[in-house]
């Protein structure tokens, strides 16, 4: 069957109209709601956003109290580093004279024996040339032994010492010790780096 409209021109545009107008309202309504959702999301992620700030501002203040706390460790550190500084140029040319005293000891030769001895750190008795390393001090001797021969064992046996170098004999004289004939002399040499404690160096002892 077909449907007649009997209505009037003017009234179907009015209920198109209305209908439309309806569309547009709902449409509308529907975009004010998708705004209102969006709005909400979007302040829980803000709030979620400052929630975060604010954790990391409290790390952060708690952090700062911490380095704060440990200022005094670092200048603690600074004043220990610059204590060590000082030992350690203080210490430089500190010579290990106890253990060079126990080495000259057990090479003496037995038929020589001290009747003097002088050690100083830092100063050279006898410039050589050829120096194999630079001196770090000097000793004197002035000994005694029963002929030259011995004052040659004297050199032969102070050169096995690595701690001491350029080994000189400036002088040497016959003299009578009782009813023996003996040989007054006077020694120098000087000290190499291997006589050298190393305390408070750098991988030194302390």
């Amino acid at each position: 069957m077909k449907r007649i409209n009997l209505l009037p021109q003017e009234v179907v545009v009015r209920r198109r109209q209305r209908r439309q107008t309806v569309g547009l309202a709902a449409v509308a309504v529907v975009f004010v709601l998708l705004l209102a959702v969006v709005w909400f999301l979007r302040q829980g992620q803000l709030r979620g956003y400052e929630d975060q700030l604010a954790e990391a501002e409290a790390r952060v203040q708690t952090l700062e109290a911490q380095v704060a706390q440990l200022q005094n460790f670092a200048e603690l550190d600074r004043v220990v580093k610059q204590k060590e500084a000082t030992l350690a140029t203080a210490m430089a040319g500190d010579v290990a004279w106890s253990r060079l005293l126990i080495e000259l000891s057990m090479i003496i030769p037995g038929d020589a024996w001290l009747t003097s001895f002088n050690g100083s750190a830092g100063t050279a008795t006898q410039p050589v040339a050829a120096t194999p390393s630079p001196s770090t001090g000097s000793l004197s001797f002035a000994a005694t032994t029963f002929d030259f021969p011995g004052v040659a064992r004297w050199i032969t046996r102070l050169q096995e010492l690595e701690s001491l170098q350029n080994i000189w004999v400036p002088s040497a004289t016959k003299s009578e010790l009782g009813t023996r004939e003996v040989v007054n002399f006077s020694s120098t040499t000087d000290l190499t780096d291997k006589a050298l404690s190393g305390r408070y160096q750098p991988g030194g002892p302390q």
